[in-house]
């Protein structure tokens, strides 16, 4: 894969926007803006404070016994974190596939208010650190974009509770964030998401829903399931990629995608 330092990225997107002033650039969150995947984290934050409200129980247990996960069934107050872990256990393995497993990180809250998820969240991103995980030559990027007028979208399979919080961070409006999206009836959030997620493929289609005409630029992954983003970008850039990712573009599956080079010291 071809390496392209920031600066010679930056330039390509300048020179594509004076071609096309409505065009814009899409990154992906985790694992390309900051290290780490948020909405693991947040949901490993959920089981550690016992978050779960019934609604939610009900319908992580539903979806555990419809992949044959099985837990503690003792039906102690403590069988609800047992099936959460055992829920994770199965879907670091393989057992549980990944689409539902961020869908239901989407919807883990479910039960919550709109303020109780909020500051909840809030918590969450102080303890992580989020502000010392940023990916200096992507961030680099997206300020060099923003400066000359490029609007930033970012685009995630992460809940969008956290990735709202997390884009903050980097000056990118609530507008410029897609993410799993979580359903809600008045101010409290259903145990359901809004389909397709932005994963896979579902993240072109979520974009192009928010923005149907616009030109898409470059866009920036660090995975495989970022490879339909990659290729719908007249630039694609690989984020410190993962191995699958790098061989999509040995096998020529994804043409003409660059490997983001580190950012250059000040």
């Amino acid at each position: 894969m071809h390496l392209q330092s920031p600066d010679a990225v930056s330039r390509r997107i300048a020179e594509a926007h004076d071609r096309e002033p409505r065009g814009f650039i899409a990154f992906d969150g985790d694992g390309t803006l900051w290290s780490g995947d948020l909405g693991e984290e947040l949901f490993h934050a959920l089981v550690r404070d016992d978050f779960f409200r019934g609604s939610a129980v009900e319908r992580i247990r539903a979806d555990a016994r419809a992949r044959s996960v099985q837990w503690d069934t003792s039906g102690s107050p403590r069988d609800t974190l047992a099936l959460a872990r055992a829920l994770d256990a199965a879907f670091q393995t393989g057992a549980f596939p990944e689409e539902p497993m961020y869908e239901l990180h989407a919807w883990a809250m479910a039960g919550a208010l709109r303020n109780e998820i909020d500051h909840f969240v809030d918590r969450f991103l102080a303890s992580s650190k989020l502000a010392t995980r940023l990916q200096a030559e992507a961030v680099s990027v997206l300020e060099a974009a923003r400066a000359r007028g490029v609007d930033v979208y970012i685009v995630s399979a992460s809940p969008l509770p956290v990735v709202e919080a997390a884009a903050a961070l980097l000056g990118i409006p609530p507008q410029h964030v897609v993410a799993a999206t979580p359903l809600y009836e008045g101010e409290t959030m259903l145990p359901d998401v809004e389909r397709p997620i932005p994963y896979g493929p579902g993240k072109v289609e979520n974009l192009r829903r928010r923005c149907p005409t616009r030109p898409l630029l470059a866009a920036f992954g660090d995975s495989a399931f970022d490879a339909a983003l990659l290729r719908a970008a007249e630039i694609g850039v690989a984020v410190r990629p993962k191995q699958r990712l790098r061989d999509l573009v040995a096998t020529g599956e994804l043409p003409g995608v660059v490997e983001l080079g580190s950012a250059s010291k000040r």
